[in-house]
């Protein structure tokens, strides 16, 4: 009788009839915070969630709540040196297993305001920034996603937009890990259009400014130049028979 009257005070039956219990409860408990046994102090933000979806799916957080680690104990993470805005962004992954390179809703916090984002930062600069974090607290999932979605950004771009080379400085900066897989896509793609590039002040400064990007960038060009060379050949040897 208790736990009849409980489903109907809060509607639970009318909900659940137009929602499985796989989509509705990580949602719920993530915009809620309802039940959390594990905080994240994070600058200025609080995030109030749950040990048993996270620690599951991210080394970080079942190494330092399994063994006997003070955060096992107090159920309390600092992760002061990250950016709240994007450890948002991985927590929306680790709950509902995507996320949206916008502003969105805080699962919990201490009502303290979202900083407002760079007018500067496009969803590609989110995405690379997500993907470190991934990379950071061992969530390959979220890698591969953050990956995905950088590279269909940047192919979609104006090379010739100041944004582009803000994200070579992002993606080559001492704070980003060296075997990073964006910078594959970012070379790769600056290569497919590099005569967009040329003679860009721009990227030509870009280039002295990040010895590791020009580097594998001339790596790219000189294979591909290797890849045109081989074909004209071949052209030219078909040609000579005839």
């Amino acid at each position: 009788m208790l736990i009849s009257s409980l489903f109907k005070s809060h509607n639970y039956t009318s909900y659940m009839a137009t929602k499985s219990v796989k989509s509705v409860l990580p949602e719920s408990l993530y915009k809620s915070g309802l039940f959390s046994d594990l905080t994240l102090n994070c600058n200025s933000r609080i995030f109030k969630i749950h040990r048993c979806i996270v620690s599951q799916q991210c080394p970080f957080f079942y190494k330092a709540l399994l063994g006997e680690f003070e955060e096992a104990s107090s159920q309390t993470i600092d992760l002061h040196d990250d950016d709240p805005f994007i450890v948002e962004k991985m927590l929306h992954y680790l709950y509902e297993g995507t996320y949206e390179a916008s502003i969105s809703e805080p699962i919990k916090t201490d009502n303290t305001p979202t900083a407002p984002r760079s007018s500067d930062e496009t969803p590609a600069h989110i995405h690379a920034r997500v993907y470190h974090i991934g990379d950071k607290y061992g969530i390959t999932g979220l890698m591969r996603l953050a990956k995905g979605k950088f590279e269909r950004d940047i192919q979609h771009w104006n090379l010739q937009d100041i944004n582009f080379i803000s994200v070579i400085a992002l993606i080559y900066s001492t704070s980003c890990p060296g075997n990073s897989g964006l910078r594959g896509v970012l070379t790769k793609e600056a290569c497919f259009r590099i005569r967009s590039l040329n003679g860009q002040p721009e990227f030509l400064e870009a280039l002295k400014a990040h010895p590791d990007f020009a580097f594998e960038f001339l790596q790219i060009t000189m294979e591909k130049f290797v890849e045109l060379e081989d074909f004209i050949l071949s052209i030219d040897s078909t040609y000579r028979r005839y």
